[in-house]
């Protein structure tokens, strides 16, 4: 059977989908009544956007470059910085390659687009949709509003590794004698692919230390290997 595909806009959360549908219109409604190829920027983003406004980015391009003129306060949280006046550029890859795609996509058919990115931040990763519309500019190239919102819940991004393989992926934290160096160390975490090749639930193996434990990795061959690749911070073991 060949792969469903859902159209982005049979994803979105229903706030989200609603907040898009205004835009949408709205853009649709100003280049019609201006009968241009694109609705001017004071149409669409001047006195009207209410709420919209938090959520939006305004961005130009000059000589290939993209920079930021403005951002909403909901903005910096998934940018992770204040942005005012930045180049895109300088911002963390991941939302620079959002943004400028979008960006781009949108100046290039010359109407609305809408993507869907995922960024990680702290070990958690979160879904954004984006929204970007083309505006004509009276005083320099054409600005794109971007309108950006969090779709669904955070996730681990340690979590989804231990799902998605069914090989044993075990997470390891040193314990150290006062010199430092390491004496054992203690099971943080595992998956079930681990549990099942050590015959053991892992309610029982979580938080166990390996030289009290009667499985597999209790052997002075395998504290040898944990101690040559330990890191400063956790280690993971993969079986």
């Amino acid at each position: 059977m060949p792969a469903t595909h859902i159209p982005i806009e049979h994803q979105l959360n229903r706030e989200t989908a609603s907040d898009i549908q205004v835009l949408r219109q709205k853009w649709n409604v100003a280049r019609a009544a201006k009968g241009a190829a694109l609705p001017p920027y004071e149409e669409i983003m001047l006195g009207s956007v209410g709420h919209f406004a938090e959520h939006i980015i305004l961005a130009t391009c000059s000589e290939s470059a993209w920079t930021i003129v403005r951002a909403g306060r909901g903005v910096p949280e998934w940018l992770g910085r204040d942005a005012m006046a930045s180049p895109v550029a300088a911002l963390a890859p991941d939302c620079a390659l959002a943004l400028s795609t979008a960006a781009e996509s949108a100046l290039r058919a010359q109407e609305p687009h809408l993507s869907q990115t995922h960024c990680a931040r702290d070990g958690f990763v979160q879904k954004y949709d984006l929204f970007a519309m083309p505006l004509a500019n009276l005083w320099g190239p054409p600005i794109i509003a971007i309108y950006v919102r969090e779709d669904g819940p955070r996730y681990s991004l340690v979590d989804a590794i231990f799902r998605s393989t069914e090989h044993g992926v075990v997470a390891l934290a040193a314990i150290r004698g006062q010199n430092g160096n390491p004496t054992d160390f203690q099971i943080v975490d595992l998956n079930a692919g681990a549990a099942a090749l050590l015959q053991r639930d892992i309610h029982d193996l979580r938080w166990r230390r390996l030289n009290e434990s009667d499985h597999a990795f209790n052997s002075p061959t395998r504290l040898r290997s944990c101690s040559k690749f330990l890191r400063p911070e956790m280690s993971k073991i993969s079986s």
